[in-house]
């Protein structure tokens, strides 16, 4: 349960001026209810800072909430799937003047903390990028979401000054409360099921619902996946398809809105980004695709941190680029525990089109050096991946389509090889 003040409770309360209890400013904490979620146990959790004095949310502006306490005060972030680093990094650009704009105090404000919470472990990655390129790094700390796990800053620095954003108010646009709690994917008996679903289907259109169980950790003989999937085909956040046999599961234009309000990011801005018909109206990517949704399920069956290829990309110049099939967190590996990139290659099999395809992972203008996961299309492509990556200095395991459906990914050392030895991942 969530509360609220009502109109005669704020009025026995007393004349406050605008409040976050009120309509329409409800209807904003809607949209945003995971953060909400997670702000309020977040602040409760700053003991460096001595006791609490007030929280207060913010709209409009690169913050989503600060929090005052005794000794300071901290600036609350959410990120989620939907925001990239590049709009990370913006949200970082724009704190200064946005914090200048609001302070009530003589000096420029500055928090003890900038505190984002993340929707999963590869959107923390991309805090800390995006940190890293305004050298913030040792101001932020990071709470995930999808495991409970703090990351950063673990102390707070001494604040400046204060900021203050008085609630403008706004209309419902005829769309009163009581209709978006019943239109919310949140509010409902199934909410955390169908959230969880429905970001994860936002990542692999297409995707089945053995897939969508996995990723809620679920027995194959468990209901709340179909249901949730149920749950939202009905309300119109998502759409299915069926193919041969069995339903695909995508976003449909209200579900990827739903998603890009509740990470602030603008429809039109990554409605292109998640490609969320690709699967649908691109039959030729299909097989592709599918190869990428198998290769992943061996992943999620097993509770580790994966992320779908379009949160990342990286430019590299004349060395191309770097925008993988996924990523996924690696605890053991022959290059010990590390983010990995997927490659599912169907095509590129002859030295020419290989070379092309590793120019970006063999760059010396990398920010990282993870290795790369690539499944090659048989022995012969392989063999040339084997070859180009070694003179490259890539770290690289592969693999073929045919080992790694008669193996599978995990715990075995028949699927992977480091350059023609034999090599196991979990």
């Amino acid at each position: 349960m969530r509360w609220f003040m009502t109109d005669p409770g704020l009025s026995v309360v007393g004349k406050l001026g605008s409040t976050w209890h009120e309509e329409f400013a409800r209807c904003r904490l809607l949209e945003r209810l995971p953060s909400v979620e997670w702000f309020y146990q977040v602040a409760s959790q700053v003991r460096d800072l001595g006791a609490f004095q007030s929280f207060h949310w913010m709209d409009h502006v690169s913050i989503d909430a600060v929090v005052r306490y005794r000794y300071g005060w901290i600036a609350l972030f959410w990120s989620g799937a939907f925001q990239s680093e590049e709009s990370i990094a913006g949200r970082l650009g724009r704190l200064a003047p946005n914090l200048r704009e609001m302070s009530v105090s003589h000096e420029n404000p500055w928090p003890s903390r900038l505190v984002f919470v993340v929707s999963d472990q590869w959107q923390r990655e991309l805090v800390f990028r995006a940190a890293r390129r305004y050298r913030l790094e040792g101001q932020v700390t990071v709470w995930c979401a999808r495991d409970g796990t703090r990351s950063g800053a673990r102390n707070s620095r001494a604040s400046r000054g204060w900021v203050s954003q008085p609630l403008q108010f706004r209309s419902t646009g005829g769309w009163p409360w009581e209709q978006r709690l019943q239109a919310s994917p949140w509010t409902e008996r199934r909410g955390v099921a169908s959230g969880k679903a429905l970001d994860v289907i936002s990542q692999w259109p297409g995707m089945p619902l053995g897939m969508v169980r996995q990723s809620l950790q679920e027995k194959p003989t468990g209901k709340s996946a179909q249901n949730a999937c149920k749950s939202l085909h009905h309300a119109g956040f998502t759409g299915r398809l069926l193919h041969r046999g069995k339903y695909r599961h995508m976003t449909t234009s209200r579900g990827v809105d739903c998603l890009a309000r509740r990470d602030r990011v603008h429809y039109d801005q990554c409605k292109d980004r998640v490609h969320s018909l690709s699967w649908v109206n691109r039959k030729e990517r299909r097989s592709h695709e599918d190869g990428i949704m198998s290769f992943m399920e061996h992943f999620l069956a097993r509770g580790m941190p994966v992320a779908a290829g379009w949160r990342c990309w990286e430019h590299l110049g004349a060395d191309g680029g770097i925008a993988p099939d996924g990523m996924v967190f690696l605890e053991k590996s022959p290059f010990g525990p590390t983010w990995a990139y997927l490659e599912y290659e169907r095509t590129a099999r002859g030295a020419v089109r290989v070379t092309k395809k590793l120019g970006g992972f063999g760059s010396d203008r990398r920010m990282d050096d993870w290795p790369v996961l690539l499944v090659c299309w048989n022995d012969r492509a392989e063999s040339n991946f084997q070859q180009i990556g070694w003179v490259k200095g890539i770290a690289m395991l592969t693999t073929t389509i045919g080992r790694l459906g008669r193996h599978g990914s995990l715990g075995n050392l028949e699927c992977w090889s480091l350059f023609g030895e034999p090599a196991m991942i979990e």
